[in-house]
Formats: C-alpha cells, structure tokens, sequence
C-alpha cells in the first residue's frame, strides 16, 4: 500500500473505495500508511443489497436483472462512488466468500472494477481459499490493477 500512495501523492491523484464482500478491508490496509489522508478521501461498505441501492445509489434493476455478485452491480458501484467523492479513481468489490452460493453463483466468486472519469476495468477473481484469504486476494488484485494502470496508460485521465 505504501507504494500505492506514494504513487497516487506523486501523480497528484486521489482514491475512494466502495467494499461489499471485502468489507472494509482495503480501507484499513490504506489507513495503516502514513501520508494515505493526502490521496485516500474515503470507503462505502456496501455489504447488503439495499446499502448499495441507498447509499451507493446502484440500479435496482441491476440488481434484479444480474444479482448483486455481477460485473454491471461492480461497475455501477464504482462509477456512482467515484462521483459521491469527486475522486480522480475508485475501486469497488463485490462477491461470495461464502459459506454458502448466493444468487445461484459459487462460494468464492468476486468482481472489483476500477474506474475514472474516462474509463472502467472489471476484473475478477474465483477461488476455493477460506473467507478471509479471498477478500485478501481481491484487494490485492485491486492494488495491481491500479499500480499497473497508473504506470503504463494515460488513458484514465484524459483531459486532466
């Protein structure tokens, strides 16, 4: 995370996070590291379906059309908190850590998205690792994504 932020400090970028499955996760790694208030506004916890209808503002027809463990329900509650926070990126998490299948899809399936004014990734992630290992593995494939993004495409921030 300390590479992350000195990077977002040096390109002048900010950050806000909206967790469902990873539960905060990603927020607390960020707020272990010194200097994260500078980039770092702020995390939603999106955890139940109508959280993220009142707070985040996603479609309930999203929602009802592809569950809320879906790429659209992803993107959504990531382009809706980067706009709440003014943020130049966010990166949203949705999934199943289980015990049990949801929606009709298996234990340990996630979707993250990452988004800017310009441009959305989704990305995702399935795995049979306990709970807490695979909300680990998503934030960690988050912070990939974005680090890799930031280095190699300008793309995200046209007009900036």
């Amino acid at each position: 995370m300390e590479h992350l932020i000195k990077v977002l400090q040096e390109k002048k970028l900010t950050l806000s996070l909206c967790e469902s499955f990873t539960g905060g996760l990603m927020a607390s790694e960020l707020c272990k590291t010194p200097g994260a208030s500078n980039v770092f506004l702020g995390s939603i916890v999106a955890y139940s379906k109508q959280a993220k209808i009142d707070v985040v503002h996603v479609e309930p027809s999203l929602i009802e059309q592809f569950g809320m463990i879906s790429p659209l329900v992803v993107k959504d509650m990531a382009e809706k908190t980067r706009i709440l926070f003014h943020s130049d990126f966010c990166i949203a998490f949705s999934g199943n850590a289980g015990p049990d299948a949801t929606e009709g899809k298996p234990v340990g399936l996630w979707y993250g998205a990452l988004t800017s004014e310009h441009k959305t990734l989704i990305f995702s992630g399935i795995s049979n690792m306990n709970r807490n290992a695979l909300r680990t593995a998503a934030v960690e494939k988050g912070v990939k994504i974005l680090m890799e993004e930031l280095r190699n495409n300008d793309e995200w921030l046209i007009n900036r």
